[in-house]
């Protein structure tokens, strides 16, 4: 399994291959090692088998690693949703910047550290696997892709798949909107804020 990783990698666009995570998906899907692609069922019971023992395993490392896995998942769907970006604003905005620019904001995870969450899901955590102890990441300098997984779950009645939940989080993402600003662009996330407010304020709808 591969993370695409941050600094100059991110500009370069080289990948870095995660062996443990790679051995952790052979092991738990023996029967999915050796196709090249998966089927949209078997790609979404994979997440779901994940992202259950990320968050609620007894085993912590196990825990870490289908979270690792996830988290290289989640780098390709970031790395795609900011090549889009440009062009949702036309052909001049690619003369302004481009979806390399945007990656740094959200591709901040190089794949190294094993991390986990709270129970809550709120708070994220860097383990030591040799002695089983964690240190809480501060505030600020979370994993982006770790952010998505807390905030996602495959069993809500929305039925929302993780790759739609990575763009849509991506596109919100807080840094990509103020970067955006810069330029004078709003996302569409913004465009319906100001256009609900217009209609509370000039309309006196709602």
């Amino acid at each position: 399994m591969q993370i695409l990783s941050i600094g100059e990698d991110v500009q370069l666009k080289k990948y870095r291959e995660i062996s443990r995570a790679k051995e952790f998906f052979k092991i738990r899907f023996p029967h999915l090692n050796n196709k090249p692609t998966l089927s949209i069922e078997e790609n979404k019971q994979v997440q779901t088998v994940l992202w259950e023992i990320f968050r609620s395993d007894d085993d912590i490392y196990q825990r870490a690693i289908a979270g690792l896995c996830l988290r290289c998942y989640v780098s390709h769907r970031i790395l795609i949703t900011c090549k889009t970006i440009p062009h949702i604003y036309n052909v001049s905005a690619e003369n302004l910047f481009r979806y390399t620019d945007l990656l740094p904001f959200v591709l901040n995870d190089d794949g190294t550290a094993l991390v986990i969450v709270d129970s809550e899901g709120k708070t994220q955590y860097i383990l030591n696997h040799h002695d089983g102890t964690n240190r809480a990441i501060a505030k600020g300098a979370e994993f982006f892709s770790v952010d998505i997984l807390q905030r996602f779950n495959p069993n809500l009645g929305s039925n929302e798949s993780l790759d739609n939940w990575t763009t849509r989080l991506t596109r919100q993402n807080q840094e990509i909107k103020s970067f955006l600003w810069e330029f004078g662009l709003a996302t569409p996330s913004d465009w319906g804020y100001y256009v609900n407010l217009f209609l509370v304020l000039y309309l006196g709808f709602f």
